[in-house]
């Protein structure tokens, strides 16, 4: 009995676990289908809000752009409502506004700024931009005025005029601006500028040029205060339009001009330029052009320095051969022609043929030549030339020459002159100039640096091949040749070798001089002072 009832309970149980299985199995997939469908019904729901919300969000895109839009519409409002106000309130303080006046040169070119020349435009700059600003644009009308102070001549004011100033305007500028409206009161405003300034001219300007030197020098009295000049020069006694030099230092009151070419008249003017300080500001002006003075600069030799050459005439057709001793001819030259011949040692030795320098080429000497040959000398149009007095000094420190007495003599056979310098090596200067004869072709007075005086002799008598008697005096003896004075006969005044007036060399070797030239070196030139022939 008990077993029965305990399998009946056994079956139970079974068959309950099996019916509850199933209904899980069953129950199961309805679950996952209703949660699908949850998802789905969620999903849509989701959509449906994001639909809704987007519009919300547009809009609170577009809120920004619609408040800027609304500031810009309002923002000329405000500033017109500012600029109003503003207005308002400058007009309210207008006895407040003023004005400065300043004067500007505008002449570039230092040398124009003078008295009636010198250029300027006047500039008007307001205390407060706005506030003037604001009285054009209420409707106020301005009128200008600009007088010179000294003349109250009324000068015509114009915005980037310029102006001519004068001295006489002593005294500056006034500026006087009216404003009127109708309705309203005049208002009047006004300002003043001191005056522009101009140096005294330069006073007692000389121009001298020795005879020996192509330099001019000029001096000047000293204008108080300059601080330098201009120096202006012409061939014409005509002004000329710009300066020839500047002088930058104001104590500066001498200028060489150096090196000038041809005999010619130079005219000199000089200008002071000054500075002065003007409302706080540094400017420059010149004084007029002084009174001209003039120099004259004598001819000189325009060729580098050189020996003397020496030259024949031909006196008829003359054949140039090729060679010293062959027939073949190179050309025939024809009468009058000038043939450059070479210094031999010995010119008295009789030679078949002689070199031709400027045809290079052989001519027969005795025929063409003859016993002398000329000089070829610093002589144009019967006048004697000479170089200047600072292209000596270069020739000679050049050289490098020296001397050991502070002394040094140069005779120039192409110019047939004497030069005496004083100083030392590289610093030459020249003292003294004077003419001179030297040996002709076949005596020829050789060149040499490095003779020197031997001694002085203050006489010297001599018989010549015809039985007369001459003398010489104050003879400086060098080598052989000396520095003398011309030969008078003896118990005479009658000068028989006398300095040649054409230049032409005509001694027998020595340097024949005037009596108060040779006397110069005689007393004046130590023994062993060095002597240059060239």
């Amino acid at each position: 009995m008990k077993r029965c009832l305990f399998g009946k309970t056994v079956s139970k149980f079974l068959v309950a676990a099996l019916t509850l299985t199933m209904i899980m199995t069953v129950i199961e997939p309805v679950g996952s289908y209703a949660a699908e469908e949850d998802e789905e019904k969620k999903a849509e729901a989701e959509v449906v809000v994001k639909a809704e919300e987007a519009p919300a969000e547009e809009e609170k895109a577009e809120e920004p752009e619609k408040k800027e839009e609304a500031k810009a519409e309002k923002e000329p409002e405000k500033k017109e409502t500012k600029k109003k106000a503003a207005s308002e309130k400058k007009l309210s303080s207008i006895d407040d506004l003023t004005f400065t006046l300043t004067a500007k040169i505008v002449t570039s070119d230092l040398y124009k700024r003078k008295d009636g020349v010198l250029k300027a435009e006047f500039e008007v700059a307001w205390s407060d931009s706005d506030a003037y600003n604001a009285l054009i644009d209420s409707g106020w009308n301005l009128t200008y005025t600009l007088k010179d102070v000294a003349s109250g001549k009324d000068l015509g004011y114009a915005e980037g005029k310029k102006y001519t100033v004068t001295s006489s305007q002593n005294e500056g500028y006034s500026l006087v601006v009216k404003a009127e409206k109708e309705g309203e009161t005049t208002k009047t405003f006004k300002d003043t500028t001191t005056r522009f300034k101009f140096p005294s001219k330069t006073k007692k300007l000389t121009a001298k040029c020795p005879s020996t030197s192509r330099t001019v020098t000029l001096k000047w009295t000293k204008v108080s205060g300059a601080s330098g000049y201009y120096i202006y020069r012409n061939t014409k006694k005509v002004k000329p339009s710009k300066p020839y030099k500047k002088i930058s230092k104001g104590s500066k009151v001498k200028f060489e001009d150096k090196k000038m070419k041809g005999k010619k008249t130079y005219y000199y003017w000089i200008q002071t330029i000054k500075s002065y300080k003007r409302d706080g500001e540094s400017y420059k002006t010149v004084s007029v052009l002084s009174k001209p003075d003039k120099a004259v600069v004598n001819k000189f030799l325009t060729c580098k320095i050189r020996t003397i050459k020496w030259y024949t005439i031909t006196k008829k057709p003359t054949k140039i051969y090729k060679s010293k001793t062959g027939s073949a001819v190179k050309e025939t030259v024809p009468k009058g022609t000038k043939i450059f011949v070479p210094f031999i040692k010995n010119p008295r030795r009789p030679s078949k043929r002689m070199y031709a320098v400027n045809y290079k080429g052989w001519i027969d000497r005795w025929s063409v030549i003859g016993e002398d040959a000329k000089g070829d000398v610093a002589l144009i149009n019967h006048k004697a030339l000479d170089w200047s007095k600072e292209e000596k000094e270069e020739f000679v420190n050049k050289k490098g020459f020296s001397s050991s007495t502070g002394y040094l003599s140069w005779t120039s056979q192409y110019t047939q002159r004497v030069n005496i310098f004083k100083g030392r090596k590289g610093h030459w200067k020249l003292i003294r100039s004077m003419r001179c004869t030297t040996g002709r072709w076949s005596r020829r007075t050789g060149n040499s640096s490095h003779l020197q005086i031997r001694s002085h002799q203050a006489r010297k008598d001599k018989t010549s091949e015809t039985g007369y008697r001459y003398y010489y005096i104050n003879l400086s003896i060098i080598n052989g040749n000396a520095f003398h004075s011309p030969a008078w006969r003896f118990g005479t005044k009658h000068c028989i070798k006398a300095v040649k007036n054409n230049l032409q060399p005509d001694t027998a070797g020595c340097t024949r001089m005037s009596v108060a030239n040779s006397s110069y070196i005689y007393h004046n030139i130590p023994l062993h002072t060095r002597v240059v022939i060239f």
